[in-house]
């Protein structure tokens, strides 16, 4: 199934200073039963999961009904789930900002849109949470969710998550110049007609994955590539994904040329680096504290399976981030370098 998206627009709340007011958006399956247990990313990373009124380190006391909403609220930068353990169906909320959010009930999923309170809650804060415009009016809240169940059987790879995680988050920028000259259909390179998603396909780059480059010099740019995909949301045994960055490096390079350079007319090193970027990361590595416990002899003997690598080809396991600077060489004075 695919996305659903829902446009909410909540205008001011009133003026009662009697009490507060807390107004949350809801999404409801009724054939959902998740027995007290539901998810919400980490940051817009991994997701967690939660119990209703449970923590793993120490017992949760509800003093009276009310207290159990608070205790089990917990925040939601990018996504809230619910799923159903004997039909393996699922119900993913995704939404535009943080808020947040809960399962206090099965089948459903709340997320607070806006509150309006008059009295100040003694949480540190110091004054009441009542937000006004410039006239003294409640704000309005805007916000943008999306929706998506998937069934059972379809649960291994059909979830649209990360991928509309990726839109929410980094959506398309449009530049504008008002002093060119605009080139005929002819003139244009099937490369930069279609974008760059094909380089990335042919690299093994997909839908899942995020790319960032970063200019880190004369004929040198880094590349930092992140595995969003999260085992919650794939679930099909296996979530790495093997990179060529190799052939992603060559194809930036083609790209900025419009399609007009080969292989043949440049070449490039690739030296991986530590997630700052500041040293390779063999040195990294080397520098680190090796932490000494009781157990080493036994840590020792077991072996970590990997998956094999290469120069050119790499694994981003789940969650993972990998950065690399590559240096480019070129064969001819006529060709743009970065």
């Amino acid at each position: 199934m695919g996305v659903i998206k829902y446009d909410v627009v909540l205008f001011g709340l009133p003026t009662t200073p009697t009490h507060g007011h807390e107004v949350v958006v809801t999404f409801e399956s009724s054939s959902i039963k998740n027995n007290g247990k539901f998810y919400t990313d980490s940051n817009g990373l991994g997701m967690q999961e939660r119990i209703l009124n449970y923590r793993p380190s120490y017992n949760v006391s509800i003093a009276d009904g009310g207290l159990n909403i608070t205790a089990n609220y917990y925040p939601v930068v990018s996504a809230i789930a619910i799923r159903d353990p004997v039909t393996n169906k699922s119900m993913t909320v995704m939404n535009d900002r943080s808020q947040g959010g809960s399962s206090l009930a099965d089948g459903r999923i709340e997320l607070m849109q806006n509150r309006r309170l008059f009295v100040d809650d003694a949480r540190g804060v110091n004054q009441p949470l009542n937000e006004c415009n410039y006239k003294q009016v409640g704000i309005t809240v805007p916000a943008t969710y999306f929706m998506q169940i998937v069934f059972g059987n379809d649960q291994a790879d059909a979830s649209l998550q990360r991928i509309v995680q990726q839109r929410v988050d980094q959506p398309p920028q449009q530049f504008f110049s008002f002093d060119s000259t605009f080139a005929s259909a002819q003139q244009i390179s099937p490369v930069v007609s279609q974008g760059f998603e094909a380089a990335y396909a042919s690299a093994g780059i997909n839908k899942r994955m995020k790319v960032e480059t970063l200019f880190n010099g004369r004929n040198s740019v880094l590349l930092r590539i992140e595995n969003l995909a999260d085992y919650f949301d794939t679930r099909s045994g296996s979530t790495s994904s093997a990179v060529n960055v190799q052939t992603l490096a060559e194809q930036l390079f083609i790209f900025a040329n419009k399609n007009q350079v080969t292989t043949a007319d440049f070449s490039l090193t690739i030296e991986e680096l530590s997630l700052t970027a500041n040293q390779p990361i063999a040195t990294m590595q080397a520098n680190k504290i090796q932490w000494k416990t009781v157990d080493d002899a036994i840590l020792g003997k077991r072996s970590e399976k990997k998956d094999p690598e290469s120069p050119s080809i790499v694994y981003l396991h789940e969650q993972s981030i990998r950065v690399f600077r590559v240096d480019y060489t070129s064969n001819s004075s006529s060709f743009l370098m970065y």
